[in-house]
């Protein structure tokens, strides 16, 4: 299924910028957030500083777009200039839905590439990928033999930087989704060795298909990145930047919390324009209900738009009395989160909103 944007946002609006200034109040040691459209070039940016900072707000822009924005060919001297100024990149990891790619420098010009299941969390990887370095760093032989206890590792690659050949790789059997091939040698030589002009962050399946980054972080020597495509609009990706000291899972908590904000300001504004809802006829029977639940269960999964049109949703409480029906009291509504747990309809919503798969 093909998938066309259907958020048109305006980042001027004060309500983005206020999620902005609570994400860099929620984590000690963030210094900027921004929240990016890579199509239109927009950006909504809060500074940690007393002064808004808009040169290195739009240099956040200008790195945002050129790494995960659409393919231009030759980077632009902004995107090449904004690279440039944060640093060499030592380390990262980069979050597709079936794995988790982390990489790190080593002596002699080389990076270590390895993947890992998406199930596993950022820290845990993070100390595969540490006991796997020190293993490299302090024996020789094949990176087989070096990867394979860790049990977790599904491929692994030593990429020369000044050659961007790949010298050694590992694969576990049916291991990862990932094409481990010339490609991603140079992209992640443009990415770590400063030897050649910046590209944006492409990786392939393979069968070729490009893969799309949910999430990323890279690590330079004073400051992490962490990027977060916002879901229902991967055009849209949240950015903080941080101090190397700040907590990662306190960092990544934050982020999804703001991710899930904006969510729900675009659910309110689309069901305030007065987007289609079809909100009868309600289900009587259990085989309605599962048709509708099929219905979207067939949707594209950023089909934001079928979602609240196919499940009926209002922004408002729907009866009155002993009659009234309203999120609060539905079984798939989880209070601390203000969500909606049914698995087809995966959407921040408000305690007194409704939808037409309400269930008591």
């Amino acid at each position: 299924m093909t998938w066309q944007a259907q958020i048109r946002t305006n980042l001027e609006d004060e309500v983005y910028a206020r999620q902005l200034a609570e994400l860099v109040q929620q984590v000690p040691g963030a210094t900027h957030a921004i929240l990016v459209n890579t199509r239109f070039r927009e950006v909504c940016g809060h500074s940690a500083r007393a002064d808004p900072e808009s040169a290195g707000i739009d240099a956040l822009l200008e790195l945002t777009v050129g790494l995960f924005g659409p393919e231009t060919g030759s980077p632009a001297r902004p995107y090449a200039d904004a690279f440039a100024a944060i640093g060499p990149i030592r380390s990262g990891a980069l979050m597709f839905r079936e794995e988790t790619v982390l990489f790190t420098c080593l002596a002699r010009e080389r990076l270590l590439v390895l993947t890992t299941s998406a199930s596993l969390n950022l820290g845990s990887c993070a100390a595969i990928l540490q006991a796997v370095t020190e293993q490299v760093a302090e024996e020789s032989g094949a990176l087989a033999s070096l990867v394979d206890p860790s049990g977790e590792v599904l491929a692994g690659a030593l990429i020369d930087l000044r050659s961007a050949e790949i010298v050694d790789r590992y694969e576990r059997f049916r291991g990862s989704v990932l094409q481990f091939d010339s490609a991603l040698a140079q992209t992640m030589r443009a990415l770590c060795s400063g030897r050649t002009p910046p590209t944006g962050l492409r990786l392939s399946y393979r069968d070729q298909r490009p893969i799309e980054i949910k999430r990323a972080e890279l690590t330079t020597p004073d400051r992490r990145f962490h990027w977060a495509r916002v879901q229902f609009d991967p055009e849209h990706l949240l950015l903080l930047c941080a101090d190397p000291t700040a907590h990662r899972g306190l960092v990544w908590t934050m982020l999804r919390e703001r991710e899930v904000e904006v969510v729900r300001l675009w659910v309110d504004g689309l069901l305030r324009y007065g987007i289609p809802s079809t909100m009868s006829p309600f289900p009587e029977t259990q085989r309605e209900f599962l048709e509708i639940v099929e219905r979207l269960r067939n949707l594209h999964e950023n089909d934001l738009l079928g979602r609240l049109d196919i499940g009926g949703f209002a922004n408002y409480t729907v009866g009155e009395g002993d009659d009234m029906q309203r999120c609060m009291e539905c079984i798939y509504y989880l209070p601390n989160r203000r969500w909606c747990d049914l698995p087809e309809l995966p959407l921040p919503v408000e305690p007194d909103w409704w939808c037409r798969l309400w269930k008591i």
